[in-house]
């Protein structure tokens, strides 16, 4: 099979290649089951799993669409689900939901309903998506391009905080072990869960005997895991990585070096107490690990009311935010070694900026009464003003009254 391939892609220059089973096929049964098989098979088994059958309907994904191949009485008919997207990865759960991966976010077939975009609903999701793993618990893995490793379950989504921004091009589950691996541009990476069901991720660099960080594959068995990159395929035992995992319990320090408010030196703090004027933070910062040299990744985040919550790697150890806002902000850091240790977590820096005396509550509230007291003023004096009127307005038909009845003659009086 390998020669015949590689003949006819090598030397008769075939573009498109179609390798399909007959009816009752024992390795398309394999695929569409969950039985993990020996090595050899699974390296075959893993790639048919990307076309999945149900019933009489075939799901493929091809680079200008998505479609559903449906044999009636040995009449094929193709019907397109979705134009203009490619598929690069279909995986399935208990709940015969069919999820296909593509260049247009993740999308679901569920039974005879229409195809249906998750990334509608799921925004972080609306990326391109490499590959796509089902553990034992029906998790569905999605490994984007750029946007790190996401775990959906019951339409809820889980962003892998460890691995995100990451370019992820496969995933594979090992079974045994209740393990996912990932293959990445910086590496290959383990995910498991410990018993307070929180993320532990290990990570595989060349200081392990990969070639390159560049891994295209990844597979484990029997305590090796293989890892394909553009150099070569790395053999690695696991045994011994875990051991040595298991050794290391002191974490790197992380260190803040210091805190410039507007570029000035201040005393370092936990929390700062800053005018509007005061709006331009520099920190430094550095994790001391001998070992990983300058190999270290560094990711931060900024919370208060009008940022996001999610980490942001950054490539120096330096960060400045310029020109903040009033308001309240936390800041979060953490690093990463050349092997994927994290280092102690440090407690969150809080910034307080006031807004200026024009923006307080005390102020607008001073103007308010300001206001409510000139109005209650200018109608005290109008109404003053109007009784004054009315006095005067009396008193001169007083006046007249009497004028006119002193010039009265006494003798017309009868």
């Amino acid at each position: 099979m390998f020669a015949v391939v590689d003949y006819a892609v090598t030397h008769l220059k075939v573009k498109h290649i179609i390798v399909c089973g007959h009816y009752g096929c024992g390795g398309v049964k394999a695929a569409m089951s969950n039985t993990d098989y020996n090595h050899v098979l699974n390296m075959w088994l893993r790639n048919i799993k990307d076309v999945y059958a149900s019933d009489q309907d075939i799901l493929f994904g091809s680079a200008i669409g998505i479609y559903k191949l449906t044999d009636n009485k040995n009449k094929y008919k193709v019907e397109v689900l979705e134009r203009g997207i490619r598929g690069l990865a279909i995986a399935n759960d208990t709940k015969n939901n069919i999820f296909i991966g593509s260049s247009n976010g993740l999308f679901l077939k569920h039974d005879k309903q229409d195809l249906a975009n998750i990334s509608q609903r799921h925004p972080m999701l609306n990326t391109i998506i490499n590959d796509l793993e089902k553990d034992d618990n029906n998790n569905i893995w999605i490994a984007t391009d750029g946007a790190g490793i996401f775990r959906l379950k019951d339409d809820k989504v889980l962003a892998i905080s460890q691995l995100s921004n990451k370019i992820v091009k496969s995933l594979y589950y090992e079974r045994n072990k209740k393990r996912i691996w990932a293959a990445t541009n910086e590496g290959v990476y383990a995910i498991s869960e410990n018993k307070k069901k929180a993320f532990v991720v290990n990570k595989i660099s060349l200081t392990q005997g990969l070639p390159t960080l560049e891994v295209h594959s990844v597979y484990a068995e029997n305590d090796k895991l293989f890892a394909g990159t553009n150099n070569s395929l790395a053999v690695i035992d696991l045994k011994t990585f875990f051991e040595k995992k298991n050794m290391i319990n002191d974490k790197i320090p992380l260190l803040i070096k210091s805190i410039k408010i507007n570029g000035k030196d201040t005393t370092r703090l936990d929390n700062y107490d800053l005018s509007n004027k005061q709006n331009t933070i520099d920190i430094d910062f550095v994790a001391l690990s001998y070992k990983s040299d300058k190999n270290i990744r560094y990711e931060y985040k900024l919370i208060s009311e009008n940022t996001g919550n999610s980490w942001q790697e950054i490539n120096d150890t330096k960060k400045s935010f310029a020109f903040l806002s009033p308001g309240n902000y936390q800041f979060f850091l953490r690093a990463f070694d050349i092997e994927g240790n994290e280092t102690v977590l440090l407690k969150p820096i809080i910034f307080k900026i006031n807004p200026p005396f024009w923006r307080t509550w005390w102020f607008w509230l001073l103007l308010c009464l300001i206001g409510l007291g000139s109005i209650g003023l200018s109608m005290y004096l109008y109404r003053r003003r109007s009784e004054k009127e009315i006095e005067t307005t009396k008193k001169f038909a007083e006046l007249e009254l009497q004028a006119l009845q002193s010039q009265m003659n006494p003798h017309f009086v009868f």
